[in-house]
């Protein structure tokens, strides 16, 4: 397997580091958080100073989308931390949001007015800086962007450039909120009951509990280089119960 060419380049961990991590961290927080900026050669986990400006981002950003009536979620990592403790998973390194292909014009027209930076614009995927976190090479805000498909077995949004997950489409009509932080922010389903449902497929039944190391998918491999492939317990219709 190869990286993904737009991947900057991180380091690999053997154990005898590791085990250095965790001699000199103590808690499981520390290490992880250890690991992470060990890995990619710079201190790309958020940190205490670091929070309080991503969420005053992200609540100008909510603000900007809403004049434009453009709907956005959080995903992924950002959605998870969420579910979890309604915060930001302490050894993340950035924020997962994400919007459909239809309002991307609508979405850089809102960013236009805010002190963020685009890094990155792919066809489906922005990778953005905030410009008041300073000294801080990696982007804070990943943006996935998922199309709308209908095909025969019904009408769904997917994100076809990475993981190909497809979500039934009635699902995402109607998303509810939850708590990151100080803010509410839409979750990328209409319910909490449908979260863990979701969640589940997304990282594997144990996903409440923190992973046996950071770096690595549910299947162990780095999360990063996961392969093309559809996500086949997101391809059926959630349960509505």
């Amino acid at each position: 397997m190869t990286k993904d060419e737009h991947l900057p380049e991180y380091a690999s961990l053997d154990s005898a580091e590791i085990f250095e991590i965790i001699k000199r961290e103590k808690t499981l927080e520390k290490c992880y958080i250890a690991i992470i900026n060990k890995i990619w050669q710079e201190e790309v986990c958020f940190t205490e100073q670091t929070k309080p400006k991503v969420s005053k981002a992200l609540a100008s950003l909510k603000k900007e989308l809403e004049k434009l009536n453009v709907k956005f979620w959080i995903d992924w990592g950002t959605f998870l931390g969420a579910y979890r403790s309604s915060s930001i998973i302490p050894w993340d390194k950035d924020i997962d949001i994400a919007i459909l292909s239809r309002d991307k014009s609508k979405f850089l027209q809102a960013i236009s007015s805010l002190p963020i930076t685009i890094k990155e614009n792919r066809a489906h995927y922005l990778s953005l800086k905030i410009d008041e976190i300073i000294g801080r090479v990696s982007p804070e805000i990943d943006v996935n962007i998922w199309d709308k498909l209908e095909n025969e077995e019904g009408l769904f949004i997917t994100d076809p450039p990475r993981n190909n997950h497809k979500r039934s489409f009635k699902h995402f009509e109607n998303l509810d909120s939850i708590a990151l932080n100080d803010l509410d922010l839409s979750l990328p389903c209409p319910n909490l009951n449908l979260a863990e449902e979701l969640l589940s497929g997304m990282y594997g039944e144990g996903f409440m509990s923190p992973p046996a190391n950071p770096f690595l998918d549910k299947e162990g491999k780095p999360w990063m280089e996961r392969p093309l492939g559809e996500n086949k317990k997101l391809d059926q219709p959630l349960k509505t119960h």
